[in-house]
């Protein structure tokens, strides 16, 4: 009897550790945990593998590459029989395409579906948070308004209650009836009434038409609204206080409020006004470039460095040793014949290379003059920026004479870019802006500078998202040779993220 037991354990434990085996020899892939979820190796399959994975259809030709390149070759010539044996099986179904091209085909209809819903949810809720943010708007306009008239009422209404008291002093010494009496009073009200509201009562709709005409129409609820983000946070825009609806948190940490703190005790420190630097004048406008958001600016460098293909950064570095010392001629073929080789002729890539390439300022003479912005627009950062940006679809460059667009007519402070990329059709938003310094400019230039592009790169992005466009805005600072390349984005309530996507010297000769 013991001696089955002892047959029935080393069977079991054998059996375990076969299990446990294979599934070694598989764990240091990518999604490891879906191996373990597995019961026998016959119970593999690439399809359950993808939607385990949450497979989206932009990252399809990463988990193609990763199944038959990877994964098929590692199970098929495994030194465990128990995966080895899988292989063939796995190959076939491989081959069947027709199900594989469902499975994503499904997989883009899924993904549709719920960016369907979750834009539907995000237009309900925005629409509601901009009703209530319209009669919050017109209570303060409406108490604006009555504080205004009642200094007018002060002033203006001072003769007919001199009249009033005086009608009173008369009927009260015998020389004047009742009747002048209630006359005067009724004067006094009628001319109350007059200068609080105008010659025109206030109408009994909860919000007058009067006041939100730029935003209700005939003093109805029943038009449609416009999209509203309402992570929206800062100075000139809906309010300076959290929803607490997406906030940013770090563990227990809070970090959306703890920066929205530190902004306000800045704000109240008198002494920040006279000693500061440009880190702390940014926060003022919730732009944090801080130890406490790293990790995102880290999260979204990774995703801007996926933006273009392992091809596209080949071509990229070859197009550069190619055409270096070589006349203009030359470097166009270059250019071409490398985006033949790599199959690259419709790559945004290759277009701007192509633009850039064909742009005779870039091969004239070179005439450095440090001291003048505007000659260093024209040489060296205007053809740079119109080989990439001059032909995209929708949008036109404009050069330093041009106020910032954001969707609106600001009443405020104009900000006049060296640069900005456009919308064309109204009303305008600005999706790139760019400054540029001078060569030999001092240390405090660049620094006012580099506060003013943030600080314009902040307000395009809140012209985008009252727009309901979720950015991002992307930033250009030329300063002496070296070009920096930012990107801004809203990801939490009152974190304006700036992230750094790299640097670049600009082509002076």
């Amino acid at each position: 009897m013991d001696s089955k037991n002892n047959a029935d354990n080393t069977e079991s434990t054998t059996s375990g550790r076969q299990k446990q085996s294979w599934r070694t020899a598989l764990k240091e892939l990518p999604h490891a945990s879906y191996f373990e979820s597995v019961k026998e190796p016959v119970n593999i399959k690439h399809l359950d593998y993808f939607a385990y994975a949450n497979a989206t259809l932009d990252k399809k030709e990463y988990y193609h590459h990763l199944w038959a390149s990877k994964i098929l070759p590692l199970i098929k010539n495994s030194t465990l029989e128990c995966l080895r044996s899988q292989g063939t099986r796995l190959k076939r179904e491989w081959s069947e395409t027709s199900t594989t091209e469902a499975f994503w085909t499904q997989a883009l209809e899924d993904e549709l579906s719920k960016q369907a819903s979750e834009n539907s949810k995000r237009a309900r809720i925005n629409a509601e948070t901009h009703l209530v943010v319209q009669l919050k708007d017109a209570g303060v306009h409406l108490s604006k308004r009555m504080r205004r008239d009642w200094d007018a009422l002060d002033s203006a209404s001072e003769p007919a209650l001199s009249s009033q008291e005086h009608a009173t002093q008369e009927a009260l010494s015998g020389e004047e009836d009742e009747d002048s009496e209630e006359e005067a009073r009724g004067a006094a009200r009628s001319l109350t009434m007059q200068c609080l509201f105008g010659s025109d009562f206030l109408s009994s709709d909860p919000i007058d038409p009067s006041i939100c005409s730029d935003t209700l129409s005939q003093g109805t609820m029943e038009e449609p609204l416009p999209v509203r983000i309402d992570r929206m946070v800062g100075p000139g825009t809906l309010s300076d206080h959290l929803t607490g609806e997406n906030d940013y948190w770090v563990g227990d940490k809070n970090i959306s409020q703890q920066l929205n703190k530190w902004r306000r005790e800045q704000v109240d420190d008198q002494s920040f006004l006279t000693d500061h630097d440009v880190q702390e004048i940014l926060s003022l406008n919730f732009i944090f470039n801080h130890p406490l958001v790293k990790s995102l600016q880290e999260q979204e460098r990774a995703l801007w460095s996926h933006r273009l293909s392992e091809k596209e950064h080949s071509f990229v570095v070859q197009v550069s040793l190619a055409c270096m010392d070589q006349e203009q001629e030359i470097a166009e073929q270059s250019v071409y014949s490398l985006a033949m080789k790599d199959d690259l002729m419709s790559s945004s890539v290759f277009r701007a290379a192509r633009n850039l390439m064909a742009t005779n300022a870039l091969w004239a003479d070179m005439v450095l003059v440090h001291d003048n912005e505007d000659s260093i627009i024209e040489r060296f950062f205007k053809p740079l920026v119109n080989g990439f940006f001059g032909s995209v679809a929708g949008t036109k460059l404009c050069w330093t004479r041009d106020a910032l667009k954001t969707g609106t007519v600001d009443t405020g402070e104009l900000l006049y870019p060296d640069c900005m990329l456009t919308t064309v059709n109204g009303p305008q938003q600005t999706v790139l802006v760019a400054e540029v310094k001078k060569f030999d400019a001092a240390q405090q230039e660049c620094d006012r500078d580099r506060v003013k592009l943030f600080v314009e790169m902040k307000r395009c992005l809140d012209g985008l998202l009252t727009s309901g466009v979720d950015g991002p805005v992307i930033g250009l600072l030329a300063q002496r040779h070296r070009v920096e390349v930012w990107a801004l984005t809203l990801p939490y309530e009152a974190v304006y993220l700036p992230t750094h996507l790299g640097s670049f010297d600009m082509i002076l000769s």
